[in-house]
């Protein structure tokens, strides 16, 4: 999954119904409000930072999560 894109996903399904690029953010949101306004339930997956790092370097999935795991951890480790 390319992480460089906005994505309307129904929620019903786990489909992806539209993407759209990062600089088409005010189309997409214009879309999804109107795919809710028709009844379906969606959800719109926007990349953050980390993501598009991620997608950018090429790391896998296992990669990536660890990465994530590290950052949870190291957050949680300045919390006590």
């Amino acid at each position: 999954m390319s992480t460089g894109q906005i994505k309307i996903i129904d929620n019903s399904t786990n489909e992806v119904l539209y993407s759209y690029c990062f600089e088409e953010s005010e189309r997409a949101h214009h879309k999804a409000t109107e795919l809710e306004e028709m009844g379906l339930d969606i959800s719109v997956h926007i990349p953050t930072v980390t993501d598009t790092l991620c997608d950018s370097i090429g790391i896998t999935r296992d990669e990536k999560e660890d990465y994530e795991q590290s950052i949870v951890s190291e957050i949680d480790d300045h919390n006590h």
